[in-house]
């Protein structure tokens, strides 16, 4: 694939430019006149690999999308008839919804799961499992030619019922970063680290201290071009469990280390919508603590009424018990700023 090809975000109405997830945009040409006029993705299999999808699951999509017969068998993804860019697009965009994307995080990490005639996408970013509906014509497609494992890939073994598409590699993995560590004793430590070494779950448990921790969380976001809102959900899957409540504010303080001057209130909304599905995943709705927690969030500056509020008013309020608690927490500090503006008053 050529350096030149624009890259695009995965999905497409992503419009953060450091969005991690990208694919390269679609080039196709023309080929034959007459009855024989045909349409090729030229780089089909390179948009497959970025979606981590088989090209012939691709190919196969746009031509039963498009009502069309598909070839694949001169290497070339073919396409019959003549279509223009602006239809191929739409039908990728429709691909990537259906067979790409997790229903409830909206990226691009799943998995597909083939089972007694069933397709299932299972997140590896948030553990849902969705199932694709029976009616996708598809799914006919994939069912005789199934995802494979990388071992039954290089045996070459049977076709199976069952498989998995594994990832293919992340082409951050080969970037290099350059980080600068202070020393207690006023002199500097230069690390040179690949991406294929930035390993977030070993980096928190091997305990380094606050300054080095947050070097190397920072060079981890910085060489995958992570946004906030995707660090913030990492580090809640790696650093909370059941048992979140138990010892919160130690577990917390990571979030402190290397977002405090970064969490703003935009970010606050991202840290509250991973603390409400952190609560959902573990059923901690109905535990007392949580509003002492809410408490202890505002008070040490990790949420601030304001954005708590906004988080509040978007989406649907009344589908999340989270809100309903966050509801009676904003109604509690509404009250002490009326207490505290009468005594002010009463000052006077």
């Amino acid at each position: 694939m050529s350096e030149k090809v624009r890259m695009l975000n995965v999905p497409r109405r992503k419009t953060d430019e450091f969005y991690r997830y990208k694919m390269p945009d679609l080039i196709h040409k023309i080929e034959g006149k007459g009855n024989g006029i045909k349409t090729v993705i030229v780089n089909c299999e390179d948009i497959a690999n970025a979606l981590d999808r088989p090209a012939s699951y691709l190919c196969r999509y746009f031509g039963i999308s498009l009502a069309a017969a598909t070839n694949t068998d001169s290497g070339k993804y073919i396409i019959n008839g003549k279509h223009e860019y602006k239809d191929l697009m739409n039908v990728l965009d429709k691909f990537i919804d259906k067979f790409v994307l997790c229903k409830k995080c909206e990226n691009p990490e799943t998995v597909m799961i083939v089972k007694n005639k069933t397709l299932t996408l299972h997140c590896k970013a948030c553990g849902e499992a969705t199932v694709v509906p029976k009616n996708e014509k598809l799914l006919k497609f994939i069912f005789i030619h199934p995802p494979k494992h990388e071992k039954e890939e290089e045996e070459d073994d049977e076709q199976t019922n069952e498989g998995v598409v594994e990832t293919k590699e992340n082409p951050f993995d080969k970037r290099t970063v350059k980080i600068t560590l202070k020393l207690k004793n006023g002199e500097k430590e230069e690390l040179s680290i690949v991406g294929k070494d930035f390993d977030l779950k070993k980096i928190i448990n091997e305990g380094h201290p606050g300054n080095r921790l947050n070097a190397l969380i920072g060079g981890y976001k910085h060489c995958y071009n992570l946004s906030t809102k995707t660090l913030i959900r990492e580090m809640f899957e790696i650093i909370f469990d059941a048992n979140m409540f138990d010892n919160f504010a130690e577990q917390i303080d990571f979030f402190d280390l290397f977002l405090g001057d970064e969490l703003n209130p935009q970010g606050m909304i991202s840290f509250l919508e991973e603390f409400n599905v952190a609560c959902a995943k573990y059923k901690l709705y109905n535990d007392p603590r949580l509003l002492n927690i809410l408490l202890y969030l505002y008070n040490n500056g990790y949420v601030i009424k304001s954005a708590m509020k906004e988080w509040y008013d978007g989406g649907a309020v009344q589908m999340s018990p989270m809100k309903q608690k966050a509801k009676e927490f904003i109604e509690w500090l509404n009250d002490q700023e009326e207490e505290e503006e009468e005594e002010e008053e009463d000052d006077e």
